[in-house]
């Protein structure tokens, strides 16, 4: 079986179904490949495009025929001609349209259409406003003391995205039963390169392997970890609980600054590598609600501790005053902030700063300070 045996389109379903055949029939015929049978299959925002021959010679063949940038440019005629739209006003939701071409060297991906960053991030600032408004209105908040303040990421680098060429460093290969299945115990094997990659934020660097979280736009990590620090407003005497913590990167950031971090994270490729990464710090791999009982249990009640939560949970020992809430889907959160400023948390909210972690997505990461006396 071919590791590279399809194309696939990235696009809304209502676009697929009126571009479906004249796609299949511009890729045959592009590919002077009439013979061959195009399929596609279906799911609920994408649809991969399939032969029905597999062979890895025709799919070798197929890559080296499609040079990455003519073929764009053909597909781009393609669906403009057909009046497909690539933002949604209404709805502010980005779909993101490409075609993806795989072969053994490099992955082409070619854009179909563009959007103005500037109007992109007029949107979602209107969306970050609309969950601050939420949040304002139905939490309790410290009188005179709730901030509302927009971090403007990115900077020029997003108004002008230069043109990458990334080599292929690791390739896996996954076998899964159901394509829906996200069983991580399914069998995999390394083909190719190491079993980890190494990622500089700030000046340090951070060992990942593939079960590992790590942001993916590292320069707006840089943005948002800073914000995650100012809004901790630590010191040398203070403990950080990083709940969640993946790799450790936020706690390793913050690390010179405080006394101890203390990570709970429950993937154990994390947890290694958050190990690897940081000599100073405490990892525990474990579920959050399992952990924080024995972890509280050992720390002095007369210490600062700051809990960075994604998501937070309920029963949070009253000695922690102070949470730092970091979520990239604050509309299905709202539930957790007014759940923390109930009479069970009794925390109230200080500050709400939205950072673009996502250009030319619809999503940003919006950041919460909770405090309670």
């Amino acid at each position: 079986m071919s590791l590279a045996s399809k194309l696939v389109i990235v696009m809304r379903k209502v676009s697929m179904r009126s571009n479906e055949k004249k796609i299949k029939t511009f890729v045959r015929q592009f590919a002077q490949f009439e013979d061959q049978e195009v399929q596609f299959q279906k799911f609920k925002t994408t649809a991969r495009l399939w032969f029905k021959d597999k062979d890895e010679e025709f799919i070798r063949t197929l890559a080296d025929k499609l040079d990455g940038k003519k073929f764009g440019e053909k597909i781009i005629n393609v669906i403009v001609d057909e009046n497909t739209t690539h933002f949604n006003r209404d709805k502010t939701r980005n779909i993101n349209k490409n075609i993806t071409v795989p072969d053994s060297i490099s992955e082409r991906v070619c854009p179909l259409v563009n959007v103005p960053y500037e109007q992109q991030l007029k949107l979602k600032q209107e969306k970050a406003q609309k969950v601050m408004k939420d949040v304002e209105t139905k939490s309790k908040t410290l009188d005179g003391s709730f901030g509302k303040s927009v971090t403007m990421f990115p900077d020029e680098k997003c108004l002008h995205l230069p043109a990458y060429s990334i080599p292929l460093l690791i390739l896996y290969y996954f076998f899964v039963i159901n394509v829906f299945d996200n069983n991580p115990n399914c069998q995999e094997e390394l083909i190719y390169g190491q079993d980890f990659v190494t990622e500089k934020l700030f000046d340090l660097s951070f060992q990942i392997s593939r079960a590992s979280f790590f942001q993916v736009n590292t320069k707006g990590a840089e943005t948002l970890y800073s914000e995650i620090c100012n809004q901790c407003e630590v010191d040398e005497n203070t403990i950080i609980l990083d709940l969640c913590c993946g790799t450790g990167t936020i706690g390793q950031v913050i690390s010179s600054k405080v006394k101890k971090v203390i990570g709970v994270e429950l993937v154990y490729e994390a947890v290694e590598d958050a190990k690897k990464n940081a000599n100073i710090n405490e990892f525990i791999c474990s579920k959050v609600e399992d952990a924080i009982g024995n972890i509280l249990s050992g720390l002095d009640p007369t210490e600062r501790v700051v809990a960075i939560l994604d998501p937070p949970r309920a029963g949070i020992p009253s000695f922690i005053k102070h949470i730092v809430y970091a979520s990239c889907k604050p509309e299905l959160a709202m539930n957790n902030f007014i759940q923390l400023t109930d009479q069970t948390g009794n925390f109230k909210v200080t500050n709400v700063v939205p950072v673009d972690m996502f250009p030319h997505t619809e999503h940003y990461e919006l950041l919460l300070t909770f405090k309670r006396e």
